[in-house]
């Protein structure tokens, strides 16, 4: 988007903006001054804007992760101070809440640099087909074969999709919809199909389809995350959005036909699309989070005004890590952020919203949900949800979401620069980055959990086993 000089101009403001926040941080803590902490917090809010932007064609992974964090984290603690004139509304005390800003300091700080020097020692992705096993090379795919199949499991598997969320949406419609949580679930074979669609969409993708069946993965995606929107859930529909704003911009044939001009161009487009799309969208998001519910949002005046009170009420998951400071060393789980993994291994499966689920399973956010309030989460099926930040702060401290950040830089560079990798793997990887977005709302170990479910491996077993090569000895 930017020069190689403007790159550097907004690299070094990064910088500066980092530094700033530090100080702030470092005074805060030192003279236990919340507002000093929140100041820092709206610098690292500049700062990721303003590193994202220096090269964003390259950044998109962790811009489109640094828009997820602030959302749902960094927005909860900043936006809310400053809107609600120092009453944060978040169930936490002043302390907690400085933790949680050191905790989201950090991992913004750790971000950034890592994406930074991972771009100046020329980190490259050798996941290419000629250094994977058998199973994952192309050759040993009719890749014809894999676009029809995942194509087909596509369409049989929306048809599923689009019927089960149109069922839950006259659910949501007739009885409200807090009744989603306490009073509806979805058959178990319509909870399979709606993975096996995303799985199928994925490996469709990765198979470099036509400008058609790019189009219909596109709007039947779409479509079930529009439905899901009317039930009265916003996220999936900018999930998805996201997640094809990712796929545009990684795809090999953009990045290797299209020139730096037209980069430029296309990329000064989108941003100005992005903009309109928060003027215009977030507004009416921020209403119909309340009316959904039946209640007044008190929506009035200057229009735009809506805009930051929508992400500070998005960023309600900054709770969890004052409630992880709350409650540090004090929990009954062996280790929550490896804890959906740690579940499997174990095989524990408590029902659904029972105190024995929060008690004895390493679900964070369970537990906090019925600590918190247990009717709740007993009576009512609700959720606080969960946060990689808060999971990681509780189980290993300021020195763990030091590594673990690292650890998410590389994976998201990774999952960014795939370069010349198989259909399997890209595959693989679209799926990673899909369930990636959500950790900051989310288990660490969602993304993992996903790949991983017996639907989703057995949706890859079948496309590449019907698809597999027959050699003749």
């Amino acid at each position: 988007m930017v020069t190689r000089l403007g790159r550097q101009s907004l690299d070094t403001l990064t910088y500066l903006c980092l530094v700033m926040s530090f100080v702030f941080t470092l005074i805060a803590n030192g003279i236990d001054y919340l507002p000093m902490a929140i100041a820092g917090m709206v610098l690292v809010t500049i700062a990721l804007v303003l590193f994202s932007l220096g090269d964003l064609s390259k950044r998109i992974g962790a811009a489109i992760f640094f828009a997820c964090l602030f959302t749902f984290q960094i927005a909860g603690v900043s936006l809310r101070y400053i809107l609600y004139g120092g009453e944060l509304d978040l169930g936490i005390n002043e302390h907690e809440t400085l933790i949680a800003c050191n905790c989201l300091y950090i991992a913004s700080v750790v971000l950034v640099l890592t994406t930074r020097v991972l771009e100046c020692v020329r980190f490259k992705l050798r996941i290419g087909v000629k250094r994977t096993f058998g199973i994952f090379q192309d050759s040993s795919y009719n890749i014809a074969t894999i676009q029809k199949i995942a194509y087909l499991l596509f369409l049989i598997s929306s048809v599923f999709a689009i019927a089960g969320e149109a069922h839950r949406m006259v659910h949501a419609i007739t009885h409200g919809y807090m009744s989603m949580y306490g009073g509806y679930s979805s058959p178990a074979i319509i909870i399979r199909m709606q993975l096996v669609q995303k799985v199928s969409m994925f490996v469709g993708l990765a198979a470099n389809p036509s400008k058609k069946r790019a189009w219909t993965y596109f709007l039947l995606g779409v479509s079930v995350a529009v439905m899901n929107l009317v039930e009265g859930s916003r996220f999936s529909i900018m999930q998805m959005a996201l997640f094809f704003l990712y796929f545009f911009y990684t795809r090999k044939d953009w990045i290797q036909q299209t020139t730096k001009a037209e980069k430029r161009k296309s990329t000064k487009k989108l941003i100005i699309l992005v903009f309109a799309g928060i003027c215009l969208i977030t507004p009416l998001l921020y209403i119909y989070g309340y009316s959904r519910v039946g209640t007044d949002s008190g929506a009035s005046g200057n229009y735009l005004l809506l805009i930051p009170n929508f992400f500070a009420n998005q960023g309600g998951s900054a709770r969890l890590i004052g409630l992880a400071e709350r409650y540090k060393g004090q929990l009954p789980g062996i280790c929550y952020s490896f804890g959906s993994i740690l579940d499997m291994i174990h095989a524990n499966n408590y029902p659904a919203y029972s105190e024995a689920a929060a008690l004895k399973m390493n679900s964070f956010g369970s537990v906090m949900t019925y600590l918190d309030s247990p009717y709740n989460f007993t009576v009512l099926h609700f959720g606080l949800g969960s946060s990689y930040v808060a999971e990681v702060y509780y189980d290993f401290g300021y020195l763990g979401l030091i590594l673990v950040n690292i650890v998410i830089a590389v994976v998201l560079k990774k999952l960014t620069a795939y370069g010349e990798a198989s259909v399997l793997l890209k595959g693989i990887i679209f799926m990673a980055f899909y369930y990636m977005m959500t950790i900051p709302r989310a288990p660490l170990m969602n993304p993992i959990v996903s790949i991983i479910s017996k639907t989703s491996i057995m949706t890859f077993f079948v496309i590449f086993f019907l698809a597999r090569r027959q050699y003749s000895s």
